[in-house]
């Protein structure tokens, strides 16, 4: 049995969706779950996608 997390956010950035699968022959979903994004840290990712002086200083 193989097992396989994936987690994914959308481009609204408002949480984390994470999913458990099974690869056997077919996909067979295990489990998912969704986190939502804390403010600060949402703001901050969004103000990241927008070029300015210092975004990718900003990034590290």
């Amino acid at each position: 049995m193989t097992l396989y997390i994936g987690v994914m956010s959308g481009t609204s950035l408002d949480g984390l969706d994470i999913a458990l699968i099974e690869l056997t022959p077919t996909i067979n979903l295990i489990a998912t779950h969704y986190t939502p994004m804390p403010d600060a840290l949402r703001t901050e990712l969004l103000g990241l996608c927008a070029s300015g002086p210092d975004e990718i200083a900003r990034s590290a």
